[in-house]
């Protein structure tokens, strides 16, 4: 067990460690010819650094503080996003084939109706009443039921991947919209017209922002599948 837990945070800190480093990296990329124009060698300079390697070190250090400012306004800005998918996947409606409104636990109608059944069961054995699909509680607190059982049960890397790659794609675009914020100051205050710059990076963190969406409905699937594979496991243990 302490392996596993071991392992586990080798890999929260590894994958943490780059998703900072990258994301930081890209809006330093983003505001280096600011850099260049309005402080050239600013860093570099005042340090008195002239190897590459020190410089290559500073840059790294940049990175991950501009990082790490950028997973802050990810946890802020983005914070809700995964509540909203799991009550989406959980407890969303969409229109049936017969006009009537449906509920969504799952994309797939016979996967939903396995789950469906885990969750009454799982509330029906803890006395906590009737699970409704169309109360948001109910359905988050199945949902983190899950997850936690997925991860005890050394299941959980695939929804672990999903979730972190989610995580990037948020800080990515962060850094994008970070950047438009920054071109459109300096249209105002300055003679430069960062316009068309701005129009790209917006639509980068629009297209960034879109796949760390698409990321999270991935993930919840695949918290609600995995555990919907082991309570089938569990089924079959027990009747042998």
């Amino acid at each position: 067990m302490g392996k596993i837990a071991e392992g586990i945070i080798d890999k929260l800190s590894i994958i943490g460690f780059f998703n900072v480093i990258i994301s930081g990296g890209v809006f330093l990329y983003g505001i280096s010819p600011i850099l260049d124009r309005y402080a050239p060698g600013l860093f570099y300079t005042k340090l008195g650094l002239e190897k590459d390697l020190e410089k290559a070190l500073v840059a790294c250090l940049l990175c991950y503080i501009f990082g790490s400012v950028l997973k802050c306004l990810q946890l802020l800005f983005f914070g809700g996003m995964k509540t909203s998918v799991v009550n989406r996947c959980m407890n969303g409606m969409r229109k049936a084939k017969n006009g009537m409104q449906e509920y969504i636990i799952s994309s797939n109608k016979y996967q939903r109706k396995d789950i469906f059944e885990l969750a009454s069961k799982l509330f029906e054995d803890r006395n906590l009443g009737k699970f409704n699909p169309k109360d948001k509680e109910m359905c988050q607190y199945f949902f983190e039921y899950c997850k936690l059982s997925n991860s005890i049960n050394g299941f959980g890397n695939r929804a672990f991947q999903l979730s972190e790659s989610a995580a990037f794609y948020q800080q990515v675009a962060i850094a994008f919209f970070s950047l438009v914020l920054i071109g459109i100051l300096l249209s105002v205050f300055t003679n430069n017209n960062a316009l068309p710059y701005c129009i790209g990076y917006l639509a980068l963190g629009v297209v960034f922002l879109s796949r760390a969406y698409h990321c999270l409905i991935n993930w919840a699937g695949t918290v609600l599948a995995t555990y919907e594979v082991l309570a089938d496991n569990g089924a079959e243990k027990k009747k042998q």
